[in-house]
C-alpha cells in the first residue's frame, strides 16, 4: 500500500491489479484521473454514481470524498496530480475513455510513484496531460444516477436497483413509503430528474456492466435488465450513453 499524498512527485501513475471489493469514502490531497484498461468499478461521490467500463475514464478533484468499488477483477491505472497543477474546479467528471485517453495514460505510466522529482520531461508529459484532461472533462458524459437527498428516496433508489427487470413507480412507492405521486414529485426535486429516467440509466448502467463482464450475447443483457425487446434496449442505450451495445462490447 502506497500513501499517495506523501509521495515526492508532483505528478505520477499507480498501476493495480485489483481483486473485486467495496469501496470506501475517502478523499486525497491530490487531483486523480481513473483508467480501468480491464475490468469495471463503480464510482460515487455525494451527488452521483457512475460505472467505469474500459470505455470511461473518471476525473475526481483534490480533497472531493469519493468511493471506488471494484466490480469484477480491474486493471487499473490512476494518475495523480498535485492541487495547484491543475486549475479544473469540478469535484467529479467521467468521459469516454478514447484511443487518445488510453495512449496518454498508458504512457505516463512508465513514471510511477518512486520517479525522479526532478524529471522535466515527465513533468512536461503530465502537464499535457492536465490540459487534456480538461478538454476531455468538457465532453464528460451524463450517464450518471443521482443520489437521494431523502432516506424515503433512497428506499425508492435501492428498490429500483434491487429488481430492474419488474419494478415501476408504484412498487418503488410502496418501499419509500409514499404515493406514486409523491414518489414522482420527489425525484423532480431531489434529483432534477424523472422516475423513468433513473429507471433507465440504473438499466443501461447495469448493462454495460454485463457488456464488459460477460459473454452473454446482447439479447439475453437486454432482457436481463428488463427491456422488452433488443431494439428498444438498442435504442435506449444509444439515447443515454451516445454509443450502441455493440460498440461497448
Amino acid at each position: 500500500m502506497i500513501d499517495v499524498d506523501s509521495v515526492s512527485a508532483p505528478a505520477f501513475v499507480l498501476s493495480d491489479t485489483l481483486a473485486p471489493h467495496d469501496g470506501h469514502t475517502h478523499t486525497h490531497a491530490r487531483h486523480q484521473l481513473l483508467y480501468a484498461q480491464r475490468g469495471a468499478m463503480r464510482l460515487e461521490v455525494a451527488s452521483a454514481r457512475w460505472l467505469l467500463p474500459p470505455q470511461r475514464a473518471a476525473w475526481i478533484g483534490a480533497g472531493v470524498p469519493h468511493s471506488v468499488a471494484v466490480l469484477s477483477e480491474t486493471a487499473l491505472q490512476t494518475v495523480y496530480f498535485d492541487a495547484d497543477w491543475a486549475d479544473v474546479a469540478l469535484d467529479c467528471r467521467v468521459f469516454a475513455a478514447t484511443p487518445l485517453v488510453q495512449n496518454m495514460v498508458g504512457w505516463a505510466a512508465r513514471w510511477g510513484p518512486d520517479r525522479a522529482v526532478d524529471d522535466p520531461t515527465a513533468d512536461r508529459f503530465f502537464r499535457a496531460l492536465v490540459d487534456c484532461s480538461a478538454h476531455w472533462l468538457s465532453q464528460s458524459l451524463p450517464l450518471a444516477l443521482p443520489r437521494a437527498r431523502t432516506p424515503q428516496l433512497q428506499a425508492a433508489m435501492d428498490a429500483v436497483l434491487a429488481d430492474l427487470v419488474d419494478t415501476d413507480a408504484a412498487d418503488c412507492a410502496a418501499a419509500a413509503g409514499l404515493s406514486p405521486r409523491t414518489l414522482l414529485r420527489r425525484f423532480k426535486s431531489e434529483t432534477g430528474g424523472t422516475f423513468r429516467s433513473y429507471l433507465r440509466t440504473a438499466r443501461v448502467q447495469r448493462a454495460m456492466e454485463l457488456l464488459t463482464g460477460t459473454d452473454h450475447s446482447i439479447t439475453d443483457i437486454a432482457m436481463a435488465v428488463g427491456f422488452s425487446t433488443p431494439s428498444a434496449f438498442s435504442h435506449a442505450f444509444k439515447q443515454v450513453t451516445g454509443r450502441t451495445p455493440r460498440m461497448v462490447r
